[in-house]
């Protein structure tokens, strides 16, 4: 055997009167030697059991594959929410951003109207 479920096969050699001579179930190799009479021999290699479990092993396969795409397409969704509320965030803290900078530049044209104030001289000069 070269490839297949765990390079297993079923043997089954049976003599011309149909006994059972040699029968081994799962191997990968073997040798026999038996004393042979004259008549039709009847052999058989079977690896049915090989195929059902591949495909259990496939649709185990496919099912874990579908799975992932389920998570898959639940995480893009997570994304694009997640995105969408980074963007409010964005939008959100840029507009506080600037309304802080107005009222900076507002509160320092004050000071300084204020501060100015202070240094006028508010007498009337007499000349």
């Amino acid at each position: 055997v070269l490839d297949g479920a765990g390079l297993d096969i079923d043997f089954h050699l049976a003599s011309p009167e149909g006994k059972t001579l040699v029968f081994e179930q799962r191997k990968s190799d073997g040798v026999h030697t038996i004393e042979t009479e004259v008549g039709d021999y009847m052999f058989c290699f079977d690896n049915t059991f090989s195929t059902i479990s591949e495909k259990e092993s496939i649709y185990r396969i496919k099912s874990r594959l579908s799975k992932s795409g389920h998570i898959q397409t639940l995480l893009r969704a997570f994304e694009a929410r997640d995105r969408n509320i980074q963007e409010s965030n964005f939008d959100r803290v840029n507009f506080w951003s600037m309304v802080n900078l107005v009222v900076m530049v507002v509160v320092s044209a004050i000071q300084v109207y204020m501060l100015k104030s202070l240094f006028e001289d508010k007498r009337k000069s007499r000349t």
